[in-house]
């Protein structure tokens, strides 16, 4: 993650009382996976609810809209032509067209219905190295979601 982002990150989660992280990306799909991965690693972990949405994070719209965050931290692999394992902060409406994630469309559905509830929606994009059906997580990414999570279990409540 970038020192830019690394503490923009910081000062979102220190400037609100409640935050939801949902981890999004198909467990089967090697680098794809990270954001599920993080949510896992997670759970029960920070003072905050922690979904993990796989490849249908709109399932979980209804029980994130329950908890009332102010804001919902999704994670996911996006790529925005960084080196593998890069993490940055992405402004969710630059989703489409310029950068891609295989869940664009049902965020940006989410993201709309959320800030009519008052949630705001911050996306941590990973750029993945590879994203092949059976294939395991790429050492950069793998790095990279630990360095998250690390981030996340130190700066959360």
């Amino acid at each position: 993650m970038s020192v830019k982002d690394l503490n923009k990150l910081k000062d979102i989660l220190k400037s609100v009382k409640k935050f939801a992280v949902l981890g999004v990306g198909n467990p089967l799909m090697g680098d794809d996976s990270v954001g599920s991965f993080i949510a896992e690693n997670l759970k029960d972990k920070i003072d905050a609810p922690v979904f993990v949405g796989e490849d249908v994070p709109e399932n979980y719209l209804y029980d994130i809209i329950r908890e009332e965050p102010e804001i919902l931290l999704v994670i996911d692999a996006v790529d925005f032509g960084g080196k593998a394992g890069e993490a940055r902060l992405i402004d969710l409406e630059d989703i489409t067209p310029r950068f891609l994630s295989s869940h664009g469309m049902s965020l940006n559905i989410m993201a709309s219905i959320l800030k009519e509830k008052g949630c705001q929606i911050i996306l941590l994009g990973i750029q993945p190295k590879k994203m092949a059906f059976g294939a395991e997580m790429s050492e950069e990414v793998m790095k990279s979601s630990e360095e998250i999570l690390s981030l996340l279990r130190s700066w959360s409540g």
